[in-house]
């Protein structure tokens, strides 16, 4: 039973943290999008790469010009899909933090907020998966843990 509170501790942990990666993501993205650089940029290319499984992804290069310099920057989205609705001369509203145009993002719900999202489904299941162990680890007898472990127990 010690190793299965241990357990619990260990997940309900990684869940806060987690949480805590998620929620400071989460504000960070808002407060770009808030206060960024906003500019009409264009998508410059999409860059077709097979994945593991043979399946081709599509990821978006944009290309835009920051307002103090008039400099053009090319930056390739860091998500990529199975398809897109993007063609190469489409124009996008991108973001940037002032004076930081390397960190341009494009405007869209995908590209802020997903990684967020992913961090919070991740924590909600470590923290859901630790509260399960901890109810277990409480109230358990050693047949239900026979049940849900893939480890026999031995019967004293």
């Amino acid at each position: 039973m010690n190793f299965l509170r241990i357990a619990s501790y260990f997940f309900l942990l990684v869940s806060v943290v987690l949480m805590c990666f998620c929620i400071e993501m989460a504000v960070s993205n808002t407060l770009l999008r808030q206060h960024g650089v906003k500019v009409q940029g264009e998508v410059a290319e999409i860059i077709a790469e097979p994945d593991s499984e043979g399946r081709t992804l599509y990821s978006p290069v944009y290309t835009f010009r920051e307002v103090a310099t008039q400099q053009e920057h090319r930056f390739r989205s860091s998500l990529s899909s199975g398809k897109t609705s993007l063609r190469p001369g489409d124009r996008v509203e991108i973001i940037y933090p002032e004076g930081a145009p390397k960190k341009a993002r494009a405007n869209t719900f995908s590209d802020f907020y997903f990684g967020a999202l992913l961090l919070g489904v991740f924590a909600c299941g470590s923290g859901i998966g630790g509260m399960g162990l901890r109810y277990i680890a409480r109230h358990g007898n050693a047949e239900s843990l026979r049940v849900l472990s893939a480890i026999p127990l031995s019967k004293d």
